[in-house]
């Protein structure tokens, strides 16, 4: 519902606000920062993370502080098409390393832009190879 364009404003508000609390309690981003990403990231260079759809932006703000905890580099770019979305991300306080964006991915295709990793809808991968990028090595089986 809160996908609608019609949804109470003051509604959708307050449902980014329980995500907050919701997600941090039962999402296992902390786990997936552990396993996952903290694995990718350097003391001395700079791992660059799109949050596809990040909604409210808390997942981006709490990866943010807990690499700065950690003393690691990254660089979290939150993009949500939904105008509500990034209003309400952008206004709410983080870390210098994370910035949000009124766009989706096909924006940053044009634009050129390219990330170190990416999440989306509670998966995170390495960025699909381009046209550019050689095939990864398939497995000989003999």
């Amino acid at each position: 519902m809160m996908d609608l364009p019609d949804c109470d404003p003051t509604k959708l508000e307050l449902t980014y606000r329980q995500f907050e609390l919701v997600n941090r309690l039962f999402s296992g981003w902390r786990q997936l920062y552990c396993n996952e990403l903290r694995p990718l990231l350097s003391h001395d260079s700079e791992t660059t993370l799109l949050d596809i759809g990040c909604g409210g932006g808390d997942l981006a703000r709490q990866l943010a502080l807990w690499s700065a905890r950690d003393k690691l580099l990254l660089d979290v770019t939150g993009i949500d098409p939904d105008a509500r979305a990034y209003s309400y991300s952008s206004r709410r306080p983080h870390h210098v390393s994370v910035r949000f964006r009124q766009a989706d991915t096909a924006d940053l295709v044009r634009e050129g832009r390219r990330f170190d990793a990416a999440h989306s809808n509670r998966r995170s991968h390495p960025p699909p190879p381009t046209h550019h990028d050689p095939p990864p090595p398939q497995p000989n089986h003999h």
